[in-house]
């Protein structure tokens, strides 16, 4: 395959992503109050930076088919697990809660990004977690699954 074809193919996976973000968002609960924001903000505002890179993404991809070069993934098998965690992250969150799932998912993704010291996934997981908890619960007043 080559980085202008890979580059097209994302860009519309990302767009699409992004259409699915948009999508679940609609179908969060109004603000509590009218002079809050609601809990469906974060999500279109994902959304929205995930259109704008993706659109760029396009655009290079189009840009560079002429003079593309072939690429190859060499740790396949790490990307395959982590687009398969990703999905069996956001199936497992409603049964086992936002936190748990996310102690159980950010540990993994980094060993598959390819981060072996157990001390940087610890802190990089708790940091996470207190940034979640401090972000949205307390300062959003918008509860976690």
């Amino acid at each position: 395959m080559t980085l202008a074809l890979a580059e097209i193919i994302s860009g519309i996976l990302f767009m699409s992503l992004a259409g699915w973000f948009l999508l679940q968002a609609h179908n969060f609960p109004p603000p509590l109050n009218a002079m809050d924001v609601g809990p469906a903000v974060f999500p279109q505002i994902i959304a929205a930076a995930i259109v704008l890179f993706a659109l760029a993404l396009l655009i290079q991809g189009i840009k560079t088919i002429p003079v593309s070069k072939k690429v190859s993934i060499k740790r396949g098998k790490y990307l395959i697990g982590s687009i398969a965690l990703i999905i069996g992250y956001a199936l497992v969150i409603p049964f086992s809660g936002y936190y748990i799932a996310t102690a159980l998912y950010i540990p993994v993704l980094l060993y598959f990004a390819g981060t072996r010291k157990w001390q940087v996934i610890s802190i990089i997981t708790v940091a996470f977690i207190i940034f979640a908890k401090a972000g949205f619960e307390i300062l959003l007043k918008v509860p976690l699954p």
